[in-house]
């Protein structure tokens, strides 16, 4: 890593320095003691960075960590343990006046209930705790594989995350004190122009999550969230647009084939 530390400075090129702790096997077991070996593995490589290019912005990053599951030995990257390392990450990176990163996994092998809450969780703990950099979208298996459904849903994840942080705006408009005395006891605001003016400022919409009574999804053919994931995808690639031109795409081939032979050497 070192290496890469050196052929990469002198650019003014932001760099992330991880500590990729493991409760019980790299790292103490303790939350606490894994912090603190962390920490200082980060530190260690801001400090390293700033002798070989001093100014270099750096990331700080303890979140990219794992558990060892004592039952199994596998490195677990979906237990509410990597939440808490990451959060208290996120408060050590602000300590330092530092951007802070981690990322979303899980452990299941699969787009499945269980990759589901375990990105819920890990995606809710970072953005509550304020970490700047978030990745992981569509990561199954332990980061071992990728999948589109699961990024699909993921998506669907972060936006009901994101509307719930944003909380509740009360003022004039919002109260809506006018409208309830108008409409009075027995009458509906469904047609009324309060709802029309509101609802999709206020309301969260997905084509992906199931919001349908049984017998109307029967109807449609009663798809899991993985398949209406999957269709979601199909229509997305159907439309799939080119955004670099060729010359671009060469450009990049040969800036990519730079790096790599020097790095290999």
């Amino acid at each position: 890593m070192q290496g890469l530390f050196l052929i990469s400075a002198g650019y003014s090129v932001p760099v992330t320095i991880n500590s990729e702790i493991m409760l019980g096997g790299s790292s103490p077991v303790t939350i606490a003691g894994a912090l603190s070996l962390g920490n200082a593995e980060v530190l260690s490589g801001i400090v390293i960075n700033q002798l070989f290019e001093e100014g270099r912005p750096v990331i700080y990053n303890v979140g990219f960590s794992h558990v060892l599951d004592m039952r199994t030995s596998v490195a677990l990257s979906g237990a509410p343990e990597c939440g808490l390392i990451a959060a208290a990450g996120a408060d050590l990176a602000k300590h330092y006046n530092l951007s802070s990163a981690s990322w979303m996994s899980t452990d299941s092998l699969f787009t499945d209930c269980q990759a589901g809450f375990e990105h819920m969780m890990l995606a809710n703990a970072y953005i509550t705790s304020g970490i700047n950099i978030i990745w992981g979208i569509g990561q199954i298996e332990r980061q071992l594989s990728l999948s589109l459904k699961q990024a699909v849903i993921d998506n669907d994840i972060i936006a009901y995350i994101k509307r719930y942080h944003r909380g509740i705006d009360v003022n004039k408009e919002t109260l809506a004190l006018d409208i309830i005395k108008k409409v009075g006891i027995t009458g509906e605001f469904l047609t009324t122009e309060h709802t029309i003016n509101n609802f999709k400022k206020e309301l969260s919409f997905s084509d992906t999550v199931c919001r349908s009574q049984r017998e109307s999804s029967e109807q449609f053919g009663g798809l899991s969230i993985e398949e209406r994931a999957g269709k979601k995808i199909d229509k997305i690639l159907d439309k799939q647009k080119t955004y670099i031109s060729d010359t671009q795409k060469k450009e990049l081939d040969l800036i990519e084939k730079f790096w790599l032979k020097k790095y290999e050497s």
